[in-house]
């Protein structure tokens, strides 16, 4: 599969250094779907500074909660699972 981003909520499955969005976004939520034990996530925004550096602890799914108004966004890795981005439009 690939990212997607054409529909609310974004669905992320590929982690790199390419900038998944470019500009201000505002994030309601971020959801770590089906990671692994000891999986890592990490997510930054464009800046390089960094919003989420999460290792998993079960398998259960990670909620963020509301993060607001980022710079960018950038998953520079994700070892399991995918992340559902919720955006507000």
């Amino acid at each position: 599969m690939a990212n997607n981003i054409s529909a609310n909520p974004w669905y992320l499955d590929t982690a790199s250094a390419s900038i998944v969005w470019p500009g201000r976004i505002y994030i309601k939520e971020m959801i770590w779907n089906d990671p692994t034990a000891a999986a890592q996530l990490v997510v930054k925004d464009q800046n390089g500074n960094v919003i989420i550096n999460k290792v998993a602890a079960t398998t259960d799914p990670f909620p963020t909660g509301t993060l607001g108004w980022v710079n960018g966004l950038v998953v520079t890795t994700m070892s399991a699972g995918t992340l559902s981005v919720f955006i507000n439009k």
